[in-house]
């Protein structure tokens, strides 16, 4: 599987890349998340190693934070990742211990600790499968809450602010535009929300059929790391061999009946043999 980072011009051409698969300074095992501060430094969520690193804008290592395996404040797989105006870094985590699972934490632009907050629940405050993160032109913080199909709005210090609801299942990533209004995926979908988080805006933005269940599973299947792409095929809550086995049983009408950028794992446009190998590697 390839882990890297590869830089673009606004209009897509190629500039640079960096990154393989791996624990040293520089690899990755698993990126969920990147963002850029108003320097140009780039910061990513290397989920399964357990840290972030931080970078310059053409890949060169700068420092990193975290531990894998320590279960401390600095690493707790972290899922997704944002930078406010003055150079704070914002970090989305989860974690098998209830007490440091669901949570945002708050960080210098060096990986000092600031604050924290969150926790597993369903008031305010709390989340149930946190996912991405966004920092708005004022500095709050906007955070995805799938498990209760919302968004939440935060100060900076982490002082609850309002909620989003969102009429339909898991919210993933979310980004906000220099007018404040706030794009969210869900279930295939983009959602706009206008400035301040109001009401959905109009939009004619192409939207994906959501998904349905494959002939031979349990359950509509799930997108159960947040990152649209719903390697829970049998719908059971969980990613196993049965899974591998329902998608290669089922590619050809994956293909045909459900949204192809939804199974496919290696991103290259088509339903394939790569993707049941990819879908194997992570059991």
């Amino acid at each position: 599987m390839a882990e890297r980072v590869q830089k673009f011009t606004s209009d897509g051409t190629f500039v640079t890349k960096w990154g393989t698969r791996g624990s040293g300074d520089g690899q990755f095992y698993t990126l969920t998340g990147i963002t850029v501060d108003s320097a140009g430094n780039v910061y990513i969520t290397d989920r399964n190693n357990e840290r972030i690193q931080k970078f310059t804008s053409n890949g060169t290592f700068v420092t990193k934070w975290g531990t894998m395996g320590s279960e401390d404040y600095l690493s707790y797989f972290p899922q997704d990742i944002a930078v406010d105006s003055v150079g704070n870094v914002y970090v989305t985590g989860y974690s098998s211990n209830y007490y440091l699972k669901d949570r945002v934490r708050k960080f210098t632009s060096t990986g000092a600790f600031i604050t924290e907050w969150g926790g597993n629940g369903g008031a305010d405050g709390k989340f149930v499968d946190i996912g991405g993160i966004a920092v708005d032109g004022v500095d709050n913080v906007y955070v995805a809450d799938s498990g209760n199909k919302r968004v939440q709005k935060f100060t900076s210090s982490g002082t609850y602010v309002s909620t989003l609801d969102v009429p339909y299942s898991y919210p993933h990533y979310i980004t906000v535009d220099s007018t404040g209004n706030v794009y969210i995926s869900v279930s295939g979908r983009i959602m706009i929300f206008t400035g301040q988080g109001g009401t959905p805006a109009p939009t004619t933005t192409p939207t994906v059929s959501p998904v349905k269940q494959v002939p031979g599973g349990s359950a509509v299947p799930h997108a159960l790391n947040n990152d649209g792409l719903y390697k829970d095929v049998n719908g059971n809550g969980a990613i196993d061999f049965n899974d591998v086995v329902l998608f290669f049983n089922n590619m050809d009408w994956i293909a045909t009946n459900e949204p192809v950028s939804a199974f496919d794992f290696n991103k290259n446009g088509q339903i394939d043999f790569n993707d049941v190998v990819i879908l194997f590697n992570e059991m």
